[in-house]
């Protein structure tokens, strides 16, 4: 079976308000021709040409040589997700630390935690969601592998932090009307524990009735596929706002309570339900022997690696260094890829989280 790419055919939307759509304005950054720009540091030297795709961030250039410690790099462990885990997060330390040209240009802005000065690299682990927000918001990390809705939650440090990289996993889908941004999409869908897993299709109405009865099975109350999403499309699809979820822990482990009936109705996002499930699992069983997709939810921008404002790669150099260093990395093998990204990927997935904040108030759909 091969599931319809975004966007499926659907009736209009109940409350008549489209979902915001993942293009957005470009931020109120005065935009610079796109090649190559030359610029020097507070001191004077001479730095290299800042490459074409943070041209149009161009800024001042931050002070030379500021006092900090170690680069500090976080990430929130998620190995059944296919991303950063203690393992890879341990070789992509050592892969770094042995970057001759990086280290050179955290020394030269500061970067140190030893008598001979020599910069040091620590990658930390968040032990979850909250932590690694709440860690954020206090600036304990120079650059984070940050999940999306994490990333536009931040409040008191929502512009003190931006977005250079994102991830791509082999699902995902990259946009050029959209500057390039990759995305990914979710999926509610019923596994044979619920009625309408076989037999003709269910009307909107019915619909309406098993996702108010039903417990809805998804990864977390942070993931974007799985529940951030799945939510702002039943309520403006369906009129619904299920209070009634089972928190799975990964994408991968709720397709598996689907599947196997421990639960009738659940939501993750596309590539898993196609890569985990299909080409791992069951690779022999049709895909829809095994799930039934009842709605399609709008695609979003996936996970960004942020950096502190001060160590963008459009005035700094360290920054420059780290960014290449992680593309570098990740070309080689490893579970997903980094791409270019920008805060404006995140303009309407900030704005769509203000919806889902409105869905939890009294008076909202039901």
């Amino acid at each position: 079976m091969e599931l319809s790419p975004w966007p499926p055919p659907s009736e209009a939307l109940a409350t008549g308000e489209a979902l915001t759509a993942p293009a957005t304005p470009a931020m109120p950054i005065p935009a610079l021709p796109a090649e190559t720009v030359p610029t020097t540091e507070a001191s004077g030297e001479a730095l290299e040409a800042i490459p074409a795709e943070f041209a149009e961030d161009l800024m001042p250039p931050r002070p030379a040589h500021a006092s900090y410690g170690p680069l500090r790099i976080g990430y929130l462990p998620r190995p059944a997700e296919g991303g950063l885990d203690e393992p890879l997060a341990r070789r992509l330390a050592e892969a770094l630390r042995q970057d001759q040209a990086l280290r050179h240009a955290l020394v030269a802005e500061g970067f140190s935690d030893s008598e001979d000065g020599d910069a040091a690299i620590v990658i930390q682990g968040a032990d979850g969601f909250r932590d690694l927000a709440n860690r954020l918001e206090h600036r304990e990390f120079d650059v984070a592998f940050c999940p999306a809705t994490v990333f536009v939650s931040l409040r008191n440090v929502r512009n003190e932090y931006r977005a250079i990289l994102q991830e791509r996993r082999p699902m995902d889908t990259s946009d050029p009307r959209g500057g390039g941004q990759i995305l990914r999409q979710g999926v509610i869908f019923a596994g044979p524990a619920s009625p309408f897993f076989q037999g003709e299709e269910p009307t909107t109405d019915t619909l309406k009735r098993l996702f108010r009865s039903e417990e809805l099975v998804v990864p977390s109350a942070y993931d974007a596929s799985g529940y951030f999403y799945p939510r702002l499309t039943l309520a403006g699809e369906f009129g619904v706002s299920p209070d009634r979820f089972r928190f799975a822990g990964s994408s991968r482990d709720t397709v598996k309570h689907v599947v196997s009936g421990l639960g009738a109705v659940g939501a993750c996002d596309l590539g898993t339900i196609e890569h985990w499930l299909a080409l791992e699992a069951a690779p022999d069983v049709p895909l829809d022997k095994m799930i039934r997709v009842l709605a399609y939810c709008p695609p979003h921008p996936t996970d960004p690696v942020i950096i502190r404002d001060e160590l963008h790669p459009s005035i700094s150099r360290a920054g420059r260094a780290i960014n290449d260093a992680l593309k570098a990395f990740f070309s080689r093998g490893a579970r997903f890829a980094l791409e270019p990204s920008k805060d404006d990927f995140f303009a309407g997935l900030a704005a769509d989280y203000g919806r889902l904040d409105s869905l939890r108030r009294p008076g909202g759909p039901r």
